[in-house]
C-alpha cells in the first residue's frame, strides 16, 4: 500500500479540476481500503464528492482510476473501490472536456497530467480506456470474489466497456468454469442479454 500512496502523492491534486478540494488525499485513500467499514464509507463519500459528484465527471477522476484498479490487488474490502470505479465510469463529462497526461509504467501504470504532452483524450474516453488497460486485474477480481455484491459491481463496470467487445472475455472466464455456481446464475439471468 505504500508504494500506491507514495506515487499519489507526486501528483498536484489540487491543480486538477474536481468538484471540490481533495482533502488529504493518502489518508482518505488509505481508509477507502479499510476494513472498518464506516471509515471506508466516510471515505468514499470523501471521494465521491470530489471526482464524481452527482455523476459529473472532473479530471482528477481519470487521474484516480489507476491507483483504484492496483488497489484491488491488495485489498479485502473491495466494496467502496469497486462503488467508486463504477460512479466514476459511468459518469458524464462535457464532450469539451479533455486530459493530457503521460504514462508511468513502474511499478504499475499509472497517468500524470503533462500539458505538454501528445496524449489528450476527451475525459469520459480517457476514463474507459484507462480502465479497459486494466481489464486483467478487473477479470481476475471477478473470479477471485466471494462477495456477490462485488462481483455485481464489476459486471456493471464491465457493461459501460461493452465498446470494448469485453463479453469475449466475460465468456472465456465463462467458459473455463472460473465463476461459481451462484455467479454464474446471476450473470445468466441478469446481465448475459444486456451485453449482447
Amino acid at each position: 500500500m505504500k508504494k500506491i500512496t507514495d506515487i499519489l502523492k507526486t501528483i498536484n491534486w489540487e491543480k486538477l479540476d474536481s468538484a471540490s478540494k481533495i482533502i488529504d488525499i493518502e489518508k482518505n485513500f488509505s481508509n477507502l481500503i479499510s476494513n472498518n467499514n464506516e471509515i471506508a464509507n466516510d471515505a468514499y463519500w470523501e471521494f465521491d464528492n470530489v471526482v464524481v459528484l452527482q455523476g459529473d465527471l472532473y479530471e482528477s477522476s481519470f487521474y484516480l482510476v489507476p491507483f483504484l484498479i492496483e488497489t484491488l490487488k491488495i485489498s479485502e474490502n473491495l466494496e467502496y473501490i469497486l462503488e467508486l470505479l463504477f460512479q466514476i465510469i459511468n459518469g458524464a463529462s462535457d464532450k469539451n472536456q479533455y486530459v493530457i497526461y503521460d504514462i508511468n509504467k513502474d511499478p504499475f501504470l499509472y497517468y500524470f497530467p503533462n500539458n505538454n504532452s501528445n496524449l489528450k483524450e476527451p475525459l469520459g474516453e480517457a476514463i474507459k480506456s484507462a480502465i479497459y488497460k486494466q481489464k486483467e486485474v478487473l477479470l481476475k477480481t471477478m473470479v477471485n470474489t466471494n462477495n456477490l455484491q462485488d462481483f455485481e459491481n464489476l459486471i456493471n463496470i464491465f457493461f459501460n466497456l461493452k465498446k470494448y467487445n469485453i463479453v469475449k472475455d466475460i465468456e472465456r472466464i465463462i467458459e473455463n468454469n472460473y465463476l461459481s455456481k451462484e455467479k454464474l446464475e446471476i450473470y445468466n439471468n441478469d446481465y448475459k442479454e444486456d451485453f449482447i
